[in-house]
């Protein structure tokens, strides 16, 4: 729930993870906030079932 992090954590928590991301991967954030994007995105990924 990166979120609830304070600027700093943010960046530290997001960092982490990027790194295990292998080239040329992807990393796809979202927030748990219903927007377009967010509805698009997770429906795309429950159709691939990632």
């Amino acid at each position: 729930m990166i979120e609830h992090f304070d600027v700093e954590n943010t960046r530290k928590a997001f960092l982490n993870h990027l790194q295990f991301v292998k080239t040329p991967g992807v990393l796809i954030v979202t927030f748990s906030t219903p927007t377009f994007l967010y509805r698009m995105t997770r429906f795309l990924a429950e159709f691939l079932d990632m």
